[in-house]
């Protein structure tokens, strides 16, 4: 690659062959390039060219969204706070326990928020069935999944944005259910649980293309040095 182009004699080539070549067997070994590349005589003649051919060789930068050029992990922050699905799972525990201690004959929470296909003009029910859950079991797998991946997610991407999804989620199993169900009423965050666990597989998805494409271009490195050392050769 140098050793054609008109800004570099032939003797300046093999000057820096023989200054790498410290064992003299008419080859550069990977550790005599290394030290060739880093070496501070020469550093001025690589910069040059190693750029020139890292722009020919990899292809233009595309824009990319926020994210696409750092790392994932780096995007983590604790502030603002990411207290949406903390606040969610609150209020989900607080209207259990509630309807735990209502005693027979008094009308329970629950019975103002689950979704009743009878009552369809009651337009909150659509969202606020998400409060009332069916026994423990069923409140704790909700609250697991929705706060191991719920908070994470709130950590990178803001937990407004994560609240929409979960919402979103919800709003859509409702009127799903009222479309394929439409006598079965409906309780438990479970839509909201199913959109956060989609977005988060949307994320892992993501982060594996980036690092498909980072490993692609370290290819790029063995290639580069296969052609200089070769550029080398008396």
């Amino acid at each position: 690659m140098l050793k054609h182009d008109g800004k570099i004699q032939d003797m300046i080539v093999q000057s820096i062959f023989i200054d790498s070549d410290k064992n003299n067997d008419g080859h550069i070994s990977h550790d005599e390039f290394i030290a060739m590349v880093q070496n501070e005589k020469f550093r001025d003649k690589f910069d040059k060219y190693i750029n020139v051919y890292i722009k020919h060789v990899l292809p233009r930068r595309r824009k990319r969204g926020k994210y696409a050029d750092a790392n994932y992990e780096e995007q983590y922050k604790c502030w603002p706070l990411p207290f949406g699905m903390v606040l969610i799972s609150i209020l989900q525990i607080t209207c259990f326990v509630a309807d735990q201690y209502t005693e027979k004959g008094q009308e329970s929470i629950s019975s103002h928020l689950i979704y009743d296909p009878t009552k369809r003009l009651e337009m909150w029910r659509y969202l606020t069935y998400m409060f009332v859950h069916i026994g423990v079991e069923h409140l704790t797998v909700n609250l697991c999944v929705q706060l191991l991946l719920g908070i994470p997610l709130e950590m990178v991407h803001k937990w407004w944005r994560v609240v929409l999804v979960y919402l979103a989620g919800v709003l859509a199993g409702s009127l799903c259910s009222s479309v394929t169900d439409p006598d079965v009423n409906l309780a438990g965050g479970s839509g909201g649980v199913y959109a956060i666990l989609t977005a988060h597989i949307a994320t892992i998805l993501m982060i594996h293309t980036l690092r498909i494409l980072l490993r692609n271009a370290l290819y790029i490195l063995p290639d580069l040095r296969r052609r200089i050392m070769g550029s080398f050769k008396p």
